[in-house]
């Protein structure tokens, strides 16, 4: 179901820097999804502001999903004043997987989607899992525990909605080496590079 920010009421500890939302049709309890999606949209909200990213939607990615987050871009090319080409990435949209896939009545838990929502936002500046986009997930993380302990959000967000790390050290190996495959392989022709792409 679509759901439009200037259609939902306001209220405190919600939303942030995302124009809608969209909730899985024929699942149990949307009400509660749409709540987490909007939740976990405020918590991120001032690292969004700080590096100026707004997204025009918020999606429940479904639960039969092997992944636990996907992020749209875009690429958009210009030409500067010197007349050098520029790459800005426009982002598109982010989906976060909400449920558990044995039960669509269980959510996870709100530390795990806000730790998938910051490797989401990485994506933003790095699109393969190398070192400078690790660099960049833990520099969000650490923005987040600022803003939990004397920024925007003290004593709005409680400690165990933030995530104690990044990722495990073997996702970020299996993330790192798929990437330098897949890297590989687009270097010597072998896969064609798609216009839009979707991150995990």
């Amino acid at each position: 179901m679509f759901h439009r920010l200037d259609h939902l009421p306001p209220q405190r500890g919600l939303d942030s820097s995302f124009y809608s939302y969209t909730t899985l049709d024929g699942l149990p309890h949307r009400s509660y999804a749409l709540y987490l999606l909007r939740r976990c949209a405020y918590i991120v909200g001032p690292i969004m502001r700080r590096h100026g990213w707004t997204v025009p939607m918020l999606h429940e990615l479904s639960q039969y999903s092997s992944c636990h987050g996907k992020s749209l871009t875009q690429k958009q090319y210009g030409i500067d004043r010197y007349g050098k080409t520029t790459t800005e990435i426009i982002p598109l949209n982010i989906q976060l997987r909400l449920r558990d896939d044995r039960d669509p009545r269980r959510f996870v838990h709100m530390n795990d989607l806000v730790r998938t929502m910051l490797h989401e936002l990485a994506h933003f500046a790095h699109a393969r899992h190398f070192v400078g986009f690790y660099k960049l997930n833990a520099a969000l993380l650490n923005e987040l525990v600022k803003d939990v302990e004397t920024g925007e959000l003290r004593r709005r967000v409680d400690w165990r909605d933030v995530p104690i790390r990044i990722a495990r050290l073997e996702e970020i190996v299996y993330t790192m080496t798929r990437d330098l495959k897949t890297t590989f392989a687009e270097m010597i022709g072998v896969e064609r590079k798609d216009r839009y792409r979707y991150r995990v």
